[in-house]
């Protein structure tokens, strides 16, 4: 795709030896402004910027944008451009050449026969809504093209006059192609048995050879534990955990009273911007001192780096989002194949296979209301305190993550049966009353 930067008057200069095997993303780190703390850029195989989708991205971002929405955008056009770029034998394809055409062959490699648990899936696993958020952005960025005169009769609606490559629909607020999929009711997130996050967990040690990486990897699951989002985890920083001497007054003070604190902790909000406090259990923050004191510094950091969890690779600097994706999703693999080899039955598999980063977070939503009810408090303050504890504002986002967890909803569920026999049986006794006053009142009015 290296006309299109020349065509934007950069210089290109001589061509290089490939680095890459297609577009990627690459971050810039800003300490103060509208692109903090990061934006990401995406370069061209050589590593050279590509202005069009950098652009792009620049201009969709607002000032209360999560940065990890920034990201998720910036790999959803890398992955669009990456399929483009092998596309035609191997050949190209520019994104100037994208037609109705083109996007429905896209659509089928996303969108394939592939089932699971009833709904399609597709080639990569992409089901209709998410497929339908990939098509928007892709949309948008080619509309922005053409907006810059960047692209001429390549998006737009056919009134025609003027005939377009990709030709939208006619009468929407919003960019939308015929394309686009309906969307069924979303599956019900249903929280996995702690077994399964188990498993996960000890599969992802089971490939670390260095104790230093396996004590890393254990920490960030214990974090992801206090509901906290990736970049969340990702963006924990060293100067927020108290210091050791503070630690143990505070456990020596614990000794005295009998009283066990919890540890406040300042936690970076991923969505907008600020600062919100996550109380840590003194153990954890003990572990988490420990850590930064004694571990961190044998993965040898960037000195500058002020993050706990941090790279092994080269580059040395903090975890991305995305690599604490990755490591679920390599041990929830590892899992499931042991799993399997141990004659586990396809519902503990289907258990395993449901485990990701943020049911972390669904978890500890759920265990915090049910604990504190069950523990007396007014369920009104046990709800307010976990929002405020989670950073959520709204009662409507609340309601999508307050679950039964796994061993309270079996328990619950089996409550239910027997509530649902009581029922039946009270049903069946009133109807046995009722038919005994009728043969009563037949008798009595018979007789008379």
């Amino acid at each position: 795709m290296e006309h299109s930067l020349s065509e934007c008057g950069v210089r290109t200069g001589t061509p290089r030896r490939p680095i890459f095997d297609g577009p990627t993303v690459r971050r810039l780190h800003f300490s103060v402004g509208r692109f903090a703390p990061r934006h990401p850029i995406i370069v061209d195989r050589f590593g050279r910027m590509m202005i069009e989708p950098t652009d792009f991205l620049r201009e969709k971002r607002k000032p209360d944008t999560s940065p990890d929405s920034v990201d998720h955008w910036a790999r959803v056009l890398v992955d669009f451009l990456f399929i483009l770029e092998n596309a035609g034998e191997n050949g190209g394809i520019s994104w100037r050449s994208t037609d109705d055409e083109l996007l429905e062959r896209l659509r089928f490699h996303f969108i394939g026969e592939k089932f699971h648990r009833g709904r399609p899936t597709g080639n990569r696993g992409v089901t209709s809504k998410t497929w339908n958020e990939r098509l928007t952005l892709i949309l948008e960025f080619l509309a922005y093209c053409e907006k810059r005169g960047w692209a001429r009769g390549l998006i737009g609606v056919d009134d025609g006059t003027r005939s377009v490559q990709v030709t939208l629909e006619k009468d929407k607020p919003t960019v939308r192609h015929r394309l686009h999929l309906p969307v069924g009711t979303p599956m019900e997130v249903a929280i996995p048995d702690d077994i399964a996050f188990t498993r996960v967990e000890a599969a992802c040690e089971s490939v670390r050879k260095d104790d230093n990486l396996i004590k890393r990897n254990r920490l960030i699951f214990r974090v992801f534990d206090r509901g906290l989002r990736r970049w969340e985890v990702a963006n924990l920083l060293c100067s927020s955990i108290p210091s050791a001497q503070s630690l143990r007054t505070r456990r020596e003070r614990a000794k005295k009273t009998g009283v066990l604190r919890p540890v406040p902790i300042q936690i970076m909000g991923a969505k907008k911007s600020g600062v919100r406090v996550v109380l840590f259990p003194l153990r954890l923050a003990e572990l988490l001192r420990e850590f930064i004191d004694e571990v961190r510094p044998l993965l040898a950091p960037d000195s500058s780096e002020d993050a706990v969890f941090t790279s092994a690779c080269r580059q040395r600097g903090r975890l991305q989002p995305q690599s604490l994706t990755n490591l679920i999703q390599m041990g929830r693999a590892i899992a499931i194949d042991e799993a399997r080899a141990s004659g586990a039955d396809q519902e503990q598999i289907d258990e395993i296979r449901s485990v990701h980063g943020h049911l972390y977070r669904h978890r500890h939503i759920t265990n915090s209301l049910v604990n504190g009810i069950e523990a007396g408090l007014e369920p009104v303050h046990v709800l307010l305190d976990t929002m405020k504890g989670v950073g959520i504002k709204s009662f409507q986002t609340m309601s999508i993550y307050s679950h039964v967890a796994e061993s309270r909803r079996k328990c619950v569920l089996e409550k239910k049966q027997k509530i649902y026999a009581v029922e039946d049986d009270e049903v069946l006794k009133r109807l046995e009353t009722l038919r005994a006053s009728e043969l009563f009142l037949k008798k009595r009015f018979s007789r008379s």
